[in-house]
């Protein structure tokens, strides 16, 4: 399992603190920041701590030049929105198109876009049913070369799915999560009456 962004970085910064207390410790521990040995190298110590505190304005620049970069203007940033609308059949069961789209708001492209809808059917006698919609028509203009999902900059995709709802059913709860290769992802949800003429987002 990946580690997440959050998880990760704690790390990093606990390792980094271990690595300075062991240098720190072997340094004295050879002898080199003893009080003796710093008078007698004063001068050389001067310099290794000039050299020492630009490294380290340089190195904090470039950590905070990525960390911005990465956490805002690079970070992948989309709007998912919830579309249903209901139609009727000469059955016993209304036809629910669930229009689900994913919109890029970020500036960098999302690749391999999955949707994931759980439906939750609210009926009489508590007769609710919950069920993860698994069929998606696929969105063959935003395919590239290779077969996968790529979503552009302020570019919009849409997942479309047809689900069965009998007609004895009040109401249906969809439950929308878009998640990216990426691991990045984006919620929405609806509630949408099991009756003709409605169209709910």
């Amino acid at each position: 399992m990946p580690l997440n962004r959050k998880k990760a970085t704690t790390i990093v910064n606990l390792l980094s603190f271990a690595i300075v207390v062991l240098s720190f410790t072997l340094l004295w521990k050879i002898g080199i920041l003893k009080p003796p040995t710093l008078t007698k190298h004063k001068n050389a110590i001067s310099s290794v701590g000039t050299l020492v505190m630009i490294s380290a304005v340089i190195t904090g620049g470039v950590f905070s030049y990525l960390r911005f970069f990465r956490g805002r203007t690079l970070a992948a940033k989309a709007d998912a929105e919830l579309k249903v609308s209901v139609h009727d059949t000469d059955c016993d069961f209304y036809l629910h198109s669930v229009s689900l789209y994913l919109k890029n708001l970020g500036s960098v492209s999302i690749w391999d876009p999955k949707p994931v809808v759980q439906l939750i059917t609210h009926g009489p006698d508590g007769s609710n049913e919950k069920r993860v919609i698994s069929s998606w028509y696929n969105p063959e203009n935003i395919l590239n070369r290779d077969g996968n999902v790529v979503v552009d900059i302020q570019e919009t995709v849409m997942f479309s799915s047809i689900e069965k709802i009998p007609k004895n059913i009040w109401a249906v709860t969809y439950l929308a999560c878009v998640e990216s290769k990426c691991k990045d992802d984006w919620s929405t949800c609806t509630t949408v009456s099991n009756s003709l003429n409605q169209i709910e987002g």
